[in-house]
């Protein structure tokens, strides 16, 4: 949804690095090119105890052992992650920009919001909530003194990330 993914087959794995504070994510400085980092999680170097912490929260599977059918869960650390990654974050202002290079019109972006990642027109209660959250969340933007262009990006990326952590993207059927 945020258009990042990258749809290069094949290639060398992508490495993976142990930060700090216990995280593994993708080894930046390592790509070969740097649209890899949106690469599938198919190309990731796979080890038993060292992957990536975002999927390790999503129930991904152990390698150590062959994976018949996939577990899943619904814990409070995999909403914590969804509100506060980086990465999802990164993919949320991702999507912000994509519906705002296609128009300027707050109802429209709203609808295209809803389009690309539902695949349906938002509801008339979902549209007037969304407006609210856009109205509110520009006027807290400027009183942080950003500029008007900056605070409707940032206002929009807010409502991308409740469009992405609804119950409705997150779970299919």
């Amino acid at each position: 949804v945020s258009g990042k993914l990258s749809r290069t087959m094949g290639g060398p794995a992508i490495r993976l690095y142990g930060r700090a504070d216990g995280m593994v994510t993708v080894s930046v400085p390592d790509l070969d090119h740097p649209g890899d980092r949106w690469r599938r999680s198919l190309y990731l170097v796979g080890r038993r105890n060292y992957n990536l912490t975002l999927l390790s929260v999503f129930d991904q599977p152990k390698l150590s052992m062959n994976c018949t059918r996939r577990d899943t869960s619904a814990a409070v650390l995999q909403t914590l992650v969804l509100l506060n990654n980086t990465f999802l974050l990164e993919q949320a202002h991702s999507f912000a920009e994509r519906v705002a290079r296609s128009t300027r019109n707050p109802s429209k972006r709203i609808e295209l919001a809803f389009r690309l990642a539902l695949g349906r027109k938002p509801s008339r209660e979902e549209a007037s909530w969304s407006r609210e959250l856009l109205e509110r969340e520009i006027q807290r933007q400027l009183e942080t003194a950003v500029e008007p262009e900056e605070a409707d990006l940032e206002a929009l990326a807010s409502l991308c990330q409740m469009i992405l952590n609804s119950n409705e993207f997150l779970h299919v059927g």
